[in-house]
């Protein structure tokens, strides 16, 4: 028991020291996770997923069609939300937790003047500090959940759009004809010109 508890007081310290020097970097999506980078958590594709609705670059174009473009606009503003909503929990709680750092150090300054007293504060810190972690972390896979869940309705409504676009594209010159501005207006001939591979660029022209 005396072992568990130590291995608890560490792991909550650890978290603390990570709000101390990292703070709320909600930017940071991809570092979000566990107690490495607490409170943040809300990665949940946000790069990709707020992105022309995840879309490819070479598939930009759909996203600027009639009826598939409002499909992608109501899904991002419903994505957007649900992280604002978990970002501003996780806020909260990195309150919570400078103030359990504050009070950590304060009992541990003064431990040696009544060891019985503030080591009971201590302990209690503690716990704390890994009640309010398994918050966080349950806050941010309820975000991530219910973001796969809107990226998975999206998708369906997508696809079955952009199939619908596609089956009655030829002989609808107004159609055809919002392509070919959806493109002209992206300038896709600059697409050859990006970072290609997963860790370098591609050629340059």
């Amino acid at each position: 028991m005396l072992k568990r508890f130590l291995l608890v007081s560490v792991l909550a310290l650890g978290s603390v020291l990570a709000y101390a020097e990292k703070g709320p970097d909600c930017d940071d999506h991809d570092k979000g996770k566990g107690m490495e980078h607490p409170g943040m958590g809300m990665g949940m594709g946000m790069g990709m997923d707020m992105d022309k609705g995840g879309m490819g670059a070479g598939m930009f174009v759909f996203a600027k069609l009639s009826g598939i473009h409002t499909i992608m606009e109501k899904y991002n503003i419903q994505i957007q939300k649900v992280f604002l909503e978990s970002k501003e929990k996780n806020l909260d709680f990195h309150a919570k937790m400078m103030d359990f750092r504050d009070s950590l150090v304060k009992f541990s300054a003064e431990y040696d003047k009544d060891p019985a007293k503030n080591g009971k504060e201590i302990s209690k810190i503690l716990k704390d500090m890994v009640d309010t972690q398994k918050k966080i972390q349950a806050n941010n896979k309820a975000g991530m959940d219910k973001i796969k869940l809107l990226n998975d309705q999206r998708e369906k409504e997508v696809d079955a759009a952009i199939a619908k676009w596609l089956t009655t594209l030829d002989g609808d010159q107004a159609k055809m004809k919002e392509v070919v501005d959806a493109v002209n207006s992206m300038k896709m001939q600059k697409m050859d010109k990006m970072d290609k591979g997963p860790g370098g660029k591609g050629p340059q022209k």
